[in-house]
Order: C-alpha cells, then structure tokens, then sequence
C-alpha cells in the first residue's frame, strides 16, 4: 500500500509501528462515535478496524505515525414514486491494498498516514428518502444520499464520496427534470414514460449512472459502484456494488436499486440495493440496507406506491499495526 501524509508534517513514510494496546480505548489510539472494533491478520500485517457507522472522530494521541487503509461509502439516494426509478448507490472509494477496484472502475487509491496530535472527523451519510405523490423534489423524486467523509476536520477532509442520487419519478408534467433520475455518486434511475429519458450521471471514481428509460412499464435501475443501472428496455435491475475485505470480511456494498414496473416483478438489486416495487396495492420499493450505501427500490406502477430508502452509509478504518 502506497501512503501519503494526512497531517502535513513533511513525513513521507513511515515503518508500521507496533502497539502495546492494540485497539482503541488504550494504548494511544482514542475514539469517539462508538465505532466497532476488531483485530484482523492481511498478507501479514495485523490491523485495528475501527466501523464507524455514525459520525465520530479518531485520535492518534502519542507514538510514531500510523499508515491507514480507508473505505468511505456515502448513503445511498431513495427511490422515485409510481414506476420510479432506483435510487442510485453512494460514492464508494477505497484505498486499501487488497481491495483492487475502487468505484467508478477506479484503482485503488492512495492511503495515509495518521500523525500523533492529530484528531481525524469522520462523517457517515445517510440515506436519502424514497419519493411519495406529495414529497420530493420535483415533487416525487427520491432524494439524494448524504455525503461520507474521513480527514482532519469535517471541512478539510482527506477523502469524500458523494450521495447516491434520487429516483425519478412518474409524477407532474413530463419532462427531463421530473423523470430523469438525479446525478449522484451513482446515478438514480429514470422513471417510466411515453418518451425516453436519461439516469443520473455517476461522479467520477465513485460509481455509475443510472439506467434511462424508453416508453416501457418499468422504471430504470439505480447505478452502482461497479456497474451502470440497467435500461427499463431489460430488466430495470440496479447497478451492482462492490466487494471489500477491509475489515477481514468480504462484504457487498453500494449496489443501486431496483426500477419500480408493472409486471410480474420489480427491478431487482444486489449488493445492499433494494428491489423496486409491483403494480399491486403494496408496491412500494424496497429500502436499501443500512450501512452499505445500498440504493432505494422505485415504486411500482400505482398512484400510492412509494421509492424506498436508500440504506446509510459507512466508513471503516484499518490502521497497521505491526
């Protein structure tokens, strides 16, 4: 793993250093925002883990510099109302050595060193809600995911991921700006309609854009980290995720979610996306799963189907310790 300094000390390396206490709460690593912590062996080296799935801080307060590994995933955007489109999956990006692809089809990224009397905020994102016939904006629309950060203030972060974007949605006068789904980290789907109109564009080195739609019963499926929501002309399924084994596990995130349809089944989703919602009185999409950026399922075609959810965010840091 390649390292950079987060502190601007002028230090451009650093060797791992070994502690006496190995995870937080003794020895000099302190944290706030009760992350889960574990101990985990990659390639040989031992690391602390520390998720955070809500918003805390990490302190180095003494010893040499630490050499830290970071996955950031925002939350995801919620899914649009009545043949609406998935809500696209937050940002995602990494920079750990045994994770090889990062969002948007980016390479892994550069780590960092954490330098002692350094406090370091962390920012996880919530998901966007789904759109309803009466919320939204246009009126309708999933709402975007919140923005993920990890760095020395919550202003100066080191690195950010932008939140998922919300679902178009079936809903008002037709029109780009109310059926298109909204730019995001990737993309929210497009709703059904008459005419085709186009997903939300994905942010670059974080994920995809959503599926765009033609005059089909279904709406597009949010992007995902690794892959572009599918057309409504397919299948309206969401953009895949990605796979990380940061924290010694191999776990899917940040998938899209479902395009909401007026068939036999919703768009379907993976990687923490929710499914998108039937014609039916309860077809309301299915919200993405918390604490993987997942995307929000569209509703299905019915004027009380509502988007889901997009799921919450999560940042997870390793820091090497012998």
């Amino acid at each position: 793993m390649s390292v950079s300094n987060a502190g601007g000390s002028g230090i451009t390396g650093a060797k791992y250093r070994t502690l006496s206490a190995a995870l937080a709460g003794g020895g000099n690593v302190i944290t706030t925002g009760s992350p889960t912590i574990t101990k985990v062996t990659r390639s040989g080296v031992v690391y602390g883990v520390y998720t955070f799935t809500a918003t805390g801080t990490v302190t180095l307060t003494t010893g040499a510099p630490l050499a830290c590994e970071v996955l950031v995933v925002s939350g995801g955007g919620g899914g649009g109302y009545a043949l609406g489109g998935g809500g696209g999956a937050g940002g995602y990006r990494s920079t750990a050595a045994a994770d090889t692809v990062a969002g948007g089809g980016a390479t892994e990224q550069t780590g960092f060193l954490l330098l002692p009397g350094n406090t370091y905020t962390v920012i996880v994102g919530a998901g966007g809600a789904g759109g309803t016939s009466s919320t939204g904006s246009p009126t309708g629309h999933g709402t975007n995911g919140s923005n993920s950060s990890f760095g020395v203030t919550a202003t100066n972060a080191l690195i950010t991921t932008t939140g998922g974007g919300g679902g178009g949605a079936q809903n008002g006068t037709a029109s780009a700006s109310t059926r298109g789904g909204n730019t995001g980290g990737s993309g929210g789907g497009a709703s059904n309609d008459v005419a085709s109109f186009s997903g939300g564009s994905g942010t670059a080195n974080q994920g995809f854009a959503g599926g765009n739609t033609t005059a089909n019963q279904r709406g597009g499926g949010g992007g995902g980290a690794s892959s572009v929501g599918v057309a409504s002309s397919t299948t309206g399924n969401g953009g895949a995720g990605l796979t990380s084994v940061i924290d010694g596990v191999s776990i899917a995130r940040a998938g899209g979610g479902g395009g909401g349809q007026n068939f036999s089944s919703g768009g379907t989703a993976t990687d923490g996306g929710g499914s998108g919602g039937l014609n039916t009185g309860t077809g309301n999409g299915t919200a993405g799963t918390v604490n993987t950026g997942g995307g929000g399922g569209g509703g299905g075609n019915g004027t009380t189907n509502s988007g889901a959810q997009g799921g919450s965010g999560v940042v997870i840091l390793a820091l090497a310790l012998g």
